[in-house]
Order: structure tokens, then sequence, then C-alpha cells
């Protein structure tokens, strides 16, 4: 019977929770209605099914950085271009859109941009947990906190000693590109059975 009532208990609060999570994906996709058609192709191009568009992509993005490192502006002047950038694409890449891009938008495209949008949400719900569950620990678990965050930063320090901090942040933009593709081909998870494999044979081994 405790089964059953807490069953019961359990369904409202997952439809509920069901629920907020479609009301928040319609306000996203609300919010982002000007850059649906590009969001669309940037998200085949991210799923490796435009290999072209994600080609070009990269070659952009290796080209702003190779004049970042070039140029090499003052920190002040490279964030306010930053923001000027992010200002003009703004206004901008919707209005290209509308003139270059088909304005043809399909049921497929609708449902693809409805799944992108869920999937956005879904990362924000992540990063916040991570951010709550940071805060709990400082609350609750302070060691754990401070040892946490000492270590973090420790071992961000020492790699951003020995490495060049334009080029790391180059390589986090390009993996950041490839994660998508790389999770839908299923490379990782290969990867990662073909190394436990080889690790469960040799220990068989000796």
């Amino acid at each position: 019977m405790h089964t059953t009532d807490q069953q019961q208990t359990q369904e409202p609060s997952s439809q509920s929770s069901l629920t907020a999570h479609q009301n928040r994906t319609e306000s996203l996709a609300s919010t982002l209605d000007a850059w649906r058609r590009v969001l669309v192709r940037l998200d085949a191009a991210l799923h490796w099914e435009q290999p072209a568009t994600l080609g070009a992509l990269l070659a952009g993005i290796t080209l702003l950085f190779v004049l970042i490192a070039w140029l090499q502006p003052p920190l002040i002047t490279m964030a306010a271009l930053a923001c000027l950038l992010a200002a003009a694409c703004d206004y901008l890449v919707p209005c290209a859109s509308q003139l270059l891009l088909p304005n043809d938008w399909s049921q497929a495209d609708e449902q693809r941009y409805t799944d992108l949008c869920s999937r956005l949400v879904r990362y924000w719900d992540v990063v916040a947990r991570g951010a709550e569950t940071l805060v709990k620990w400082r609350r609750d678990r302070p060691q754990v906190y401070l040892a946490v965050t000492v270590l973090t930063l420790l071992g961000l320090m020492l790699i951003g000693e020995r490495i060049n901090n334009l080029f790391l942040a180059y390589l986090a933009v390009v993996a950041l590109l490839l994660a998508p593709g790389l999770r839908r081909s299923g490379l990782p998870q290969r990867a990662m059975a073909q190394l436990i494999g080889k690790l469960r044979s040799g220990r068989k081994t000796e």
C-alpha cells in the first residue's frame, strides 16, 4: 500500500517536471525564433550532417585565433571586440538568414528546432545543478569544497603555466564544436570500451 502511494506521489511530480521543461523549451524557442534557420543548420553541421559547413566553421575559428595570436591585442581590447562581434551577430545574422537561407520551413525543421531548444534547456539544468552542488558543499561540507576548489585551481594554474593560454582556448573551442558529432558517432564510447577490454584482458593474462 505504501509503495502504491509513493508511486502515485512520484507520478504527479514527474508530470509537473515534464510540463515545466516543455514550458521552458517553448519559451526559449520563442526567444530564439529569429535564429531558428541558422540554429537548425548549425545543429546539423555540429552533428556532422553537413561536413562542408563544419569545415568552414572550424576554418573560421582557426583564422580568428591566428589573427589574435598575430595581433596580440590587450585583454580589454579583445573583450570589447568580442562583445562588439556578439552584438553585430545578434543583429546581422537573423537578417542575413532571412535573405540568404531558403524560406521553406518543414515539419522536420520545426521538430529539430524544438529538440535543440530542449537540449539547451537540459544543458542549462546541468550547469545549474552543478552550481547548486557547489553551494551545498560550501554550506554542508566546507572541507570538501575547499579541497576541490584549491586542487582544481592549482591544476588550472599549472596547465596554464606550461601551455600557451590562447592555444588552450583554441583547443577548448574546437573540442566544444566537435563534441556533438563525436557523441553521435559513438567514437568515444567505442574507444572506452576497447580500452576497458584491453585492461581486463591484461589483468586476466597476469
